[in-house]
């Protein structure tokens, strides 16, 4: 079975009701998670994602941690990089010019055997061999 990585933003957009049309868009995406749970993964960075976007945007540490709490309850596996898909990562970024956290979360993908990613930056992750990038707000 094909698994399929949740970028940042989709969390984020699930979260956060500044932009109603994509808020409710992320919230479809994550209903279909929950009926297929083993088909779709996150990675420990994207957690670390929100929680810095969360911040910043002001939101009180007790709900950033309940939606991380939920996110680690909904998703199936969450994928931790690897010292190779690091140093891959790091060659991306100076070579292809592909914005370092990027190509370490399509890295850290490929090594856990996950090809596709929903993401709203299609351009950067269309750039990596191996990662299928799908934009679901489109």
């Amino acid at each position: 079975m094909e698994r399929t990585l949740i970028d940042t933003n989709i969390l984020v957009y699930f979260a956060d009701k500044e932009d109603p049309a994509r808020h409710e868009m992320a919230r479809a995406v994550i209903k279909t998670i929950e009926k297929n749970p083993s088909r779709y993964v996150i990675a420990q960075q994207c957690l670390r994602e929100f929680g810095n976007v969360m911040i910043s945007k002001k939101m009180p540490a007790v709900e950033i941690n309940a939606y991380i709490q939920e996110f680690t309850f909904a998703f199936s596996d969450i994928l931790l990089e690897s010292i190779d898909g690091l140093q891959r990562a790091i060659v991306s970024s100076r070579d292809d010019g592909i914005e370092f956290f990027d190509a370490l979360l399509a890295h850290t993908a490929i090594d856990r055997g996950v090809s596709t990613i929903y993401t709203e930056n299609t351009k950067d992750f269309g750039k990596i061999p191996g990662i299928k990038a799908i934009n679901p707000f489109v």
